[in-house]
């Protein structure tokens, strides 16, 4: 039994091997819409995510996958999925210049102790240096939802804002320590499908342009009713 391999290509050489979209041309698709040097990594980061989608989509298709194993593929599916949506959104708060800065740096810190009422206390000093750039403070991905939904910058249609809850809620079951529910209940491919659907929407409808072929591209990512 353990002898046994998942699967095993025809021959040697990349002639016989299944490949994922390029990294080049997924960067292309996203530079379209996220510009500039300062979000290179980003890109690339969203790049390597959705040749990952990619190969999870050709495993859940192709392979003949244990139903717990075929349970996880769905789950990383979504969990990853989201993460390229935080870097979407991230991005459009960014660029509309809707992200708390902190402008000052802490130094220095002073705790000091005494004593009140026969009660301990303490209490701290900073101080703080005003940076010349200051820095972007880290924002949940609660926090980015919220403005992305209170702003309507995913449009007007109230089902993609229905979706966008569903999934997040999704989202926050990659934490397995406290869970009412197994994923094994929780993920099957009415969700799988949900975060394909999203991402084809984002990506080729609401935030980028895509043209015709970019949009194969993007084809496992296209529900069989749209």
């Amino acid at each position: 039994m353990k002898n046994k391999k998942l699967c095993k290509c025809g021959g040697e050489g990349s002639n016989n091997r299944w490949y994922p979209n390029r990294i080049h041309d997924l960067s292309k698709l996203l530079e379209a819409k996220i510009v500039g040097d300062e979000f290179h990594n980003m890109r690339k980061n969203m790049s390597y995510n959705l040749q990952h989608l990619e190969y999870l989509d050709e495993t859940i298709k192709s392979l003949s996958l244990s139903s717990v194993i075929l349970t996880q593929n769905f789950k990383i599916f979504v969990i990853i999925g989201m993460s390229i949506v935080e870097c979407v959104f991230f991005h459009i708060l960014k660029t509309a210049n809707d992200c708390k800065k902190d402008e000052w740096k802490v130094i220095k810190k002073f705790n000091n102790h005494f004593e009140l009422d026969g009660k301990k206390m303490q209490y701290c000093t900073e101080i703080k240096e005003k940076m010349v750039d200051p820095k972007i403070v880290p924002m949940g991905f609660d926090t980015m939802v919220n403005k992305i939904k209170g702003r309507k910058l995913l449009g007007t249609n109230e089902e993609i804002y229905k979706d966008l809850d569903l999934l997040k809620t999704l989202r926050n079951k990659v934490h397995i320590y406290d869970a009412a529910e197994t994923d094994y209940s929780i993920f099957n491919k009415k969700e799988y499908d949900l975060m394909r659907g999203f991402l084809y929407q984002i990506f080729t409808k609401v935030i980028f342009s895509c043209d015709t072929d970019q949009e194969l591209m993007l084809g496992f990512l296209k529900l069989d009713n749209c």
